[in-house]
């Protein structure tokens, strides 16, 4: 079932050259993380809805393993991705999954879930303070007593993201994989990073080369990504009414005090209206 959530803008069309190659590409996800997703359910048949879900790397596993998903994107390109790919799924599955063009930003939904996830650091997109808080307050709406949101960013390092901002200024080839038919699929990333505002601009280029290692096909992709500290997290999910339970500093749940490169924050509905 295709809904839509809000007021959609031209922004609706945002990552359409990512979404050719983003299964291809970022299939290596499912080995870093897509466990720990499919982990958080405490019971079968939980309502569950992921926003930022993309081509549906992590909601359609989640159908598959009985919840009843609503999956949120704000890009028609990502959705058709995950349409067509739910559509090869049984029944049961197509009927458990159901499909929410809108903002995580600002979303309304006739309903309320049990868990709330965003994964793949989706949160990040997400460039104003004024968008996070619209986006928690919504969250907050939408789960049911004792509800929990779980999502994830990256742990910021100064002295890393000084280098990279140095180093990644011009373009480089940072992701490389084979493709069915004996060719290759080719990432080139460009990031532009303000200190100031915790912005990075990022610019990506996507090649395709066949067997003979020439390129037949190629795309592009711009966008933006906010980066915070932790103490800023926790601010700003206080702030919203979400009380954090646990924090991690990777998949495999290590303790933040690790510093493993992730901030994966699991947080409960807080009391009172």
């Amino acid at each position: 079932m295709d809904i839509t959530a809000g007021i959609l803008s031209d922004n609706e069309e945002c990552y359409r050259g990512m979404a050719r190659w983003y299964d291809e590409l970022y299939g290596f996800r499912d080995a870093v993380d897509l466990q720990f997703w499919l982990s958080l359910p405490g019971r079968p048949a939980m309502d569950i809805l992921e926003l930022g879900c993309g081509t549906g790397r992590v909601s359609i596993p989640l159908a598959c393993n009985g919840h009843n998903v609503t999956g949120l994107d704000l890009s028609s390109s990502m959705l058709a991705q995950l349409r067509a790919k739910l559509s090869a799924e049984e029944q049961p599955v197509q009927q458990r999954l159901h499909v929410v063009q809108g903002s995580m930003a600002d979303f309304e939904l006739d309903a309320r879930y049990d868990l709330v996830i965003i994964p793949f650091r989706a949160f990040m997109h997400l460039i104003s303070r004024d968008e996070q808080h619209s986006c928690l307050a919504a969250v907050r709406r939408h789960l049911r007593e004792d509800g929990r949101l779980v999502f994830d960013l990256f742990d910021p390092n100064l002295a890393f993201i000084a280098r990279m901002a140095e180093a990644c200024s011009t373009w480089r080839q940072d992701l490389e994989t084979e493709t069915e038919d004996g060719g290759l699929l080719r990432r080139y990333t460009r990031i532009l990073a303000d200190a100031r505002s915790q912005v990075h601009d990022v610019s990506m280029r996507f090649e395709r080369l066949d067997g003979k290692g020439r390129v037949v096909d190629n795309d592009e992709e711009q966008f933006r990504m906010r980066w915070m500290m932790h103490n800023e997290a926790e601010l700003l999910l206080e702030g919203s009414g979400l009380e954090i339970e646990a924090v991690y500093s990777d998949y495999e749940r290590s303790p933040l005090a690790e510093r493993r490169g992730e901030l994966i924050y699991s947080c409960r509905r807080g009391s009172g209206d």
